[in-house]
């Protein structure tokens, strides 16, 4: 069929837009190896909800397919109880240090962007990443090139729980006209980030439940 004639990069970003049940029908129809090239080019949180809705052994010859970090990632995410905000994060996000200048920073950003779904708001951790603050690529743009991130960082910024109810995460959003919001666990150090548009599919999942 088409999708199977689409290269892994095609392919990824024809199953993002489509719901669970046809992503999974498609995927069943790929080879191993053609899905797991498919999977490695797909975000962090849209891989996982690709791979928890195959069968099990099907999913566990796949994570063998991809490269390790890849694998301990999807492992880490699929750990996190359905429902909560850690089962809809992403583990791809910009980090900043305070001690860094803009100029620096956005180097650095410009660098990362490949890699990560979100590049809007960059978050401002110390060496325990702990989240200090938050900085927006707008922010950066128009500072003085030697001004610290420090300086200009948003400071105590709208947080969630990596446990807490992913609708309640959609309501906070919402609430503060959020592009993103950093998760954090136990320790209050920075595990991920919910971004708007799944925090979208879950305030749309509650409407029609509702």
């Amino acid at each position: 069929d088409i999708i199977s004639k689409l290269s892994p990069d095609c392919c990824a970003q024809v199953l993002v837009h489509m719901d669970y049940d046809d992503q999974r029908d498609i995927a069943l129809r790929l080879s191993d190896q053609k899905l797991a090239m498919v999977i490695a080019r797909m975000s962090s949180d849209d891989r996982v909800d690709l791979i928890q809705s195959l069968p099990e052994d099907r999913g566990e010859t796949l994570l063998h397919l991809l490269a390790k970090t890849e694998r301990e990632d999807i492992r880490k995410l699929c750990s996190y109880q359905e429902g909560t905000a850690g089962a809809i994060m992403t583990s791809e996000y910009a980090t900043l240090t305070p001690d860094l200048t803009a100029r620096q920073a956005i180097n650095k950003l410009r660098l990362e962007a490949p890699d990560k779904e979100t590049i809007y708001y960059a978050y401002v951790i110390d060496f325990q990443r702990r989240v200090l603050g938050l900085i927006s690529l707008r922010q950066l743009i128009l500072a003085k090139p030697d001004t610290l991130i420090e300086a200009i960082m948003r400071r105590e910024p709208v947080m969630v729980n990596v446990n807490e109810d992913q609708e309640e995460v959609a309501r906070k959003m919402a609430k503060y006209d959020l592009l993103a919001i950093p998760v954090t666990n136990g320790n209050e150090s920075l595990v991920g980030i919910v971004t708007f548009d799944d925090a979208h599919d879950v305030a749309e999942d509650e409407a029609t439940e509702d």
